[in-house]
């Protein structure tokens, strides 16, 4: 086999996965009930399937695929959110959520870790637990990279820990997420849906009846010259080739290995540069932010699905202890936070609004999605547009946390690094204080 196979053949055994899952879901009840996303299916088959179980599905290039897609995700997401006006309001407070709840996740990971550290677990890398909060809040493929990043820095397997808090992440976003959604309709905070049997079959088949269907997005080019999606694929790209430049500018000049980790922030500010020169110039009349929102959602899918299919059991089997533990703590603070915090930053909407934060705080955006069409199905309340207008205000929001929660890997190995981890954890509890100020500020803060 002369031609190389191993990157395709990653990419269509992936396809039929997800074709399968697609058939599972369509037909079987209990994938409905449990709205378990395709992709999670796909990849729990594809880890069935690989070398380390039945060695039937030869996989060769899991992570590398997670690493990419999850970078162009972000260029083809921040080319797809609308740029109007109206950040401020119910959208910013959504955005001011988010980051709160990853400091939290962020707080409670590196806590654990540094108690057990210091107690019973001497070896355990210091920012172990931070793949917790990032696993949680901005999915796996996010974590593989920055776990990936600290491996050089003397953390072995942290790219798979990265992957593994965030596959356990869509067990809580999903499983718990199924039971708050009974919780809520049942109590009557629903706006929409009253009960169960008024949510429409698709949204449990996953299969759009034909009188529902509709076109992914607009068409801006005569595709006997160039086709529409070639055209917002190449941007994407570019987008993707531009953050590549910079982040190995900056390796290069001050040689900064972690630059890699943190490659999708750099795709996301790259985005909004070429997103606003493209508004500026009057080019974007070529975007078609509808497609743009459907590349980056097959890139999530893919992304999972690679995710789920990639995790190493021998690491699981070897950090078994502290994962199933800042697992269960981070994912029962991310849950009660979200009893308590919707009446004081939010006017109305709050359990559509809360599904959607607490899905893609444990999952990704799809998962929030996914249980918010539950009780909305036509997606008709502000809660999804909104936090997709919070999400540049999130954006930047968050970028101090990711460098607070790579702290820790700065003082490892050193006589004072505990040091670090305090640091670290106090900084999390001020940048939360700030979090809160920002809420009253706007005015959406409140009892």
């Amino acid at each position: 086999m002369g031609i190389g196979w191993s990157y395709v053949l990653d990419f269509v055994f992936l396809s039929a996965l997800l074709l399968f899952s697609t058939l599972l879901r369509a037909k079987i009840k209990i994938f409905q009930r449990v709205l378990m996303p395709n992709a999670l299916v796909a990849g729990i088959f594809g880890l069935l399937l690989s070398h380390q179980v039945l060695g039937l599905v030869p996989f060769y290039h899991l992570k590398d695929m997670v690493y990419h897609l999850l970078n162009l995700t972000f260029a083809f997401l921040v080319l797809g959110i609308p740029m109007g006006k109206g950040t401020y309001g119910q959208a910013a407070s959504t955005g001011i959520l988010m980051s709160f709840v990853f400091a939290l996740q962020l707080l409670v990971g590196l806590s654990l870790t540094f108690v057990l550290l210091y107690t019973f677990m001497p070896t355990l890398f210091p920012a172990f637990g931070a793949l917790m909060g990032i696993g949680y809040a901005s999915g796996p493929g996010q974590a593989f990279a920055i776990g990936s990043s600290w491996e050089s820095a003397g953390f072995p397997h942290g790219g798979d820990v990265g992957l593994i808090f965030g596959v356990i992440g869509f067990f809580w976003a999903y499983g718990v997420g199924v039971m708050l959604l009974n919780r809520g309709i049942g109590k009557g905070l629903s706006t929409k849906i009253k009960d169960m049997k008024s949510v429409p079959k698709e949204v449990w088949s996953g299969i759009l009846p034909e009188r529902k269907q509709r076109p992914v997005g607009k068409l801006t080019t005569s595709s006997e010259v160039v086709d529409t999606f070639t055209v917002q694929i190449a941007l994407g790209g570019l987008v993707y080739m531009l953050a590549y430049m910079v982040a190995k500018g900056v390796d290069e000049l001050i040689s900064v290995n972690a630059v890699w980790g943190v490659l999708f922030i750099l795709t996301v500010i790259t985005g909004f540069v070429v997103r606003m020169i493209i508004e500026r110039t009057g080019g974007d009349k070529l975007l078609s932010p509808g497609v743009q929102r459907h590349m980056a959602g097959a890139c999530v899918d893919y992304t999972v699905a690679a995710s789920v299919a990639a995790i190493s059991i021998p690491v699981v089997s070897e950090y078994a202890v502290p994962l199933v533990l800042i697992a269960l703590m981070g994912g029962l603070a991310t849950l009660l936070v979200f009893f308590w915090l919707p009446r004081k930053i939010w006017r109305n909407y709050r359990f559509e609004r809360t599904l959607v934060c607490y899905g893609t705080l444990t999952g990704t955006m799809d998962s929030g999605i996914a249980l918010c069409r539950v009780v909305d199905p036509e997606l008709s309340t502000p809660a999804v547009t909104d936090y997709v207008r919070g999400m540049p205000l999130m954006f930047v929001l968050v970028m101090p946390l990711f460098a607070i929660a790579s702290i820790p890997v700065l003082g490892y190995g050193l006589p004072d690094s505990s040091l670090y981890c305090i640091s670290a954890i106090l900084l999390l509890l001020v940048c939360m204080g700030v979090l809160v100020g920002l809420w009253k500020k706007i005015g959406y803060w409140g009892d």
